[in-house]
């Protein structure tokens, strides 16, 4: 028995049932994952990337992802094949493989990944870039609440369409912190955690208010996000072609991980998105957004929005 998923516009087909997301129409594989099984080519054994909680080798065939809590992935280097195995459980490892896993694997095929969540505006769509904690999936929470359709959290894949570029869907729920529920809905405690052994809490895409987004819509502009010590105030500026190129580049996903190849193909794929893409960036103190500083930081967001993609069919 095979079970589809769709992810990010292509279609995972796994040997078991996975979490995290949505299920795919089509069981036409793009990439393929077999669980508790390991690949039968040689361990890969050349040091690659390693940090506390992750250690990635490669070898000829592909690349293997050791995470400190027992779970481990390999990836051919086509990025069409996945393996894993896991010492906790099957949530935790496909909150992995839902992220870092699957992102290096867009990146495998040549194609670009942004760390971003996403919602809809009009017929568009508007993404979220920035660092760890600088507010991406509750901005997008938030925005959901209010009637905003929620493409993506945490990976934003994009491919070129036309003169543009394409934002397809990926994941079936926005991972919030426990104090990010609680600006979300008020209150915490509400929503279950993604798995026994993180405190991240799930919330449903296309639940508790929260639309679900079509399949892929074009982008209309990136927010990047910024949390700042010194800011006394909610400011967003523009950004010039050039800057932006480097905002994309400091949080493009699994850029880490790319060989010399990879990152001339990203430095393309990011020089065509900044010259095309109008971006801005909005800063907030760094104690905000709370319960009742997000109205401002939404609105100044939704301000910006109107100017990007039109009113038709976006939440009054």
């Amino acid at each position: 028995m095979t079970f589809a998923y769709g992810a990010g516009g292509l279609t995972l087909v796994a040997d078991r049932g996975l979490h995290g997301l949505p299920p795919a129409a089509s069981s036409a594989a793009d990439i393929r994952v077999y669980v508790d099984a390991r690949p039968s080519w040689p361990v890969p054994n050349t040091p690659y990337y390693s940090s506390p909680s992750l250690e990635v080798t490669r070898a000829t065939d592909g690349y293997a992802f050791a995470f400190a809590d027992g779970a481990s992935f390999w990836i051919d280097r086509a990025g069409e094949t996945i393996w894993m195995t896991f010492a906790t459980t099957i949530e935790d490892a496909c909150t992995y493989l839902a992220g870092p896993v699957l992102s290096f694997a867009f990146r495998l095929r040549g194609e670009f990944s942004l760390h971003a969540s996403a919602i809809v505006a009009g017929n568009r769509a508007v993404a979220f870039a920035g660092s760890h904690a600088a507010g991406k999936s509750t901005t997008a929470a938030a925005l959901g609440r209010r009637g905003y359709a929620v493409l993506t959290d945490d990976i934003l894949r994009l491919t070129p369409c036309g003169s543009g570029w394409q934002a397809h869907a990926f994941g079936s729920v926005l991972r919030l912190w426990p104090d990010g529920e609680t600006i979300v809905f008020g209150t915490s405690g509400r929503l279950e955690r993604l798995s026994p052994y993180w405190d991240k809490r799930a919330l449903a895409i296309g639940a508790d208010g929260v639309p679900a987004a079509p399949p892929s819509l074009p982008l209309a502009g990136i927010a990047f996000l910024v949390a700042d010590e010194c800011a006394q105030r909610i400011a967003l500026a523009p950004l010039s072609p050039a800057d932006a190129l480097i905002r994309l580049a400091q949080n493009s996903s699994a850029a880490h991980l790319l060989d010399a190849a990879g990152r001339h193909r990203e430095f393309t794929q990011i020089a065509a998105i900044a010259a095309g893409v109008p971006c801005v960036e909005i800063t907030r103190p760094a104690d905000q957004p709370t319960s009742a500083s997000i109205d401002e930081w939404l609105v100044t967001l939704e301000a910006w929005i109107r100017t990007l993609a039109p009113r038709n069919g976006a939440p009054a």
